[in-house]
């Protein structure tokens, strides 16, 4: 499929089309062996794309760089414009997904590292022994500005809820009395490989590329809330239901809503609309 693309088609080097669905190019559709179009064909048929709210370091340094399907296309072609350093990083470093830019990156941390091509830190010195870069620091550089390129959720480098969520769990199960009593998960993060990263039925709206903020307020006052949904008729032509929030007796902040026409009418709608209004 790599191979089977219009002569414009970027980038430019067979071996960096690594996936049509994780990269922005695009195959030639005729030609190609029924197989692989009837893939594309039920990919586009059902809005298959990567999405998700958030996802384990894993998962963002296995996907390509070059071409990254989320990165600012203006700025990742300036900063890959064909050069000795872009050489470089694809042909001495083999350089090809997020988690390869980041290890080169990594090198700079080094608090022994010089912004020198001598610099004699032990990152350069495998660097150019183990790939012949003569200029470590340079490509280490670019490879630096290439991960900060990435919008937040796809930046390795950054703080992401997997750094943290797991720790808020295991505190909102310590705080638990009643035996009974379930914690909310409110784990975010898809871990596994490149693979988890792809939803299908996904609208046409933008994806929301920033790092969701799930850290709990490790202060300030609580609120016990009650929700639940319900439906009659559950299952049939003519169901109905509705969903309610239960604070205190007389409390202003109870709601009891009915699910709209036009939204499906089930005991799961009401529950998960019981939840949206107390949130």
């Amino acid at each position: 499929m790599a191979n089977h693309v219009a002569k414009s088609c970027k980038p430019k080097h067979v071996d960096l089309r690594i996936n049509t669905f994780m990269q922005k190019w695009n195959p030639k559709m005729r030609g190609l062996p029924q197989e692989l179009k009837g893939m594309i064909n039920v990919a586009r048929k059902y809005s298959l794309r990567i999405e998700g709210l958030a996802f384990s370091r894993d998962i963002m340094r296995a996907l390509p760089m070059w071409d990254h399907i989320y990165a600012p296309a203006r700025a990742i072609s300036r900063l890959l414009y064909p050069s000795r350093i872009v050489t470089c990083l694809r042909c001495n470093h083999h350089a090809k997904l997020v988690g390869d830019f980041e290890r080169l990156a990594e090198v700079l941390k080094n608090g022994t590292h010089r912004a020198s091509a001598n610099c004699g830190c032990a990152g350069c010195k495998r660097l150019r022994d183990d790939d012949a870069c003569e200029n470590p620091h340079l490509c280490c550089t670019r490879a630096r500005d290439l991960i900060v390129c990435l919008p937040d959720k796809w930046n390795p480098m950054l703080r992401h809820p997997e750094d943290y969520e797991r720790d808020g769990m295991k505190a909102l199960e310590q705080q638990i009395i009643d035996e009974d009593e379930i914690p909310f998960d409110r784990c975010i993060t898809t871990y596994g490989d490149a693979s988890q990263v792809f939803r299908i039925f996904t609208s046409s709206t933008l994806v929301f590329n920033g790092i969701a903020p799930m850290e709990l307020c490790e202060s300030g006052p609580t609120l016990e809330v009650a929700t639940d949904g319900s439906c009659t008729n559950n299952g049939d032509a003519d169901a109905r239901a509705g969903a309610g929030v239960f604070i205190a007796v007389d409390s202003e902040l109870n709601r009891s809503v009915r699910i709209p026409e036009g939204i499906e009418q089930s005991n799961q709608t009401g529950e998960m609309i019981a939840t949206l209004t107390a949130a």
